[in-house]
């Protein structure tokens, strides 16, 4: 049966009917909702467990360690592999606070799984494994330093933040806000959990401009 994150931005990447279970989407445009992959190996020996590198952590890791080489050379090379406009989406997730898993399932979600199975939230945590403080004041100046290549007619910071906040509002495009089960009554497709955890990353980029203003 397929799988219902109590996290309401991993279920929001289900398909529509919520019974497809998580859409086989990039892992760019998945990263902000979803934990990293890990695979199990079985060997003669023992169980390994592998975890994938997500483009999220490979950028943390590369701000800590500019934090004591200073070099610059990492930093354009994530941004020639991924483009402009990904690194600065990713520099904006590191720099504002992330998504992480409702500690509280979503009564909606949980209603909408019924018999299948919820993920449990402390294992699906989407944050960078390591969070530094230096490392996120070092991703507000990667942000401005990468985003002055243009993409179209907008720079590339103009074009990380667009691809970011789309993403982070994905839940509503995928979804009606509104439902009218009866004539004249109005329902809302969203209960209080699922707000709450919308609302926490989208305070954050509202924060982060306002330091810009």
């Amino acid at each position: 049966p397929p799988l219902f994150y109590t996290s309401f931005y991993a279920n929001s990447l289900c398909a529509s009917d919520h019974k497809s279970g998580i859409q086989r989407l990039n892992e760019l445009a998945t990263q902000h909702a979803l934990p990293p992959r890990q695979f199990l190996v079985l060997t003669h020996t023992n169980l390994i467990r592998y975890t994938k590198t997500r483009p999220l952590d490979e950028l943390m890791a590369i701000l800590q360690r500019r934090l004591t080489n200073n070099n610059d050379e990492e930093l354009l090379s994530f941004c020639r592999l991924y483009g402009s406009k990904e690194a600065c989406a990713c520099a904006l997730m590191i720099a504002c606070p992330a998504p992480s898993c409702s500690l509280v399932p979503s009564p909606t979600i949980a209603a909408r799984a019924g018999r299948n199975q919820v993920a449990s939230p402390n294992r699906y945590d989407t944050r960078p494994a390591t969070e530094d403080p230096q490392a996120k004041k070092m991703a507000k100046l990667a942000f401005f330093k990468i985003g002055f290549d243009m993409v179209g007619n907008h720079s590339a910071r103009h074009a990380g933040l667009v691809l970011l906040l789309s993403r982070l509002l994905r839940p509503l495009f995928n979804s009606p806000i509104l439902i009218s089960p009866k004539p004249g009554e109005v329902q809302l497709c969203f209960d209080l959990y699922m707000l709450n955890e919308m609302n926490t990353p989208l305070v954050g980029l509202y924060s982060f401009l306002l330091e810009l203003s």
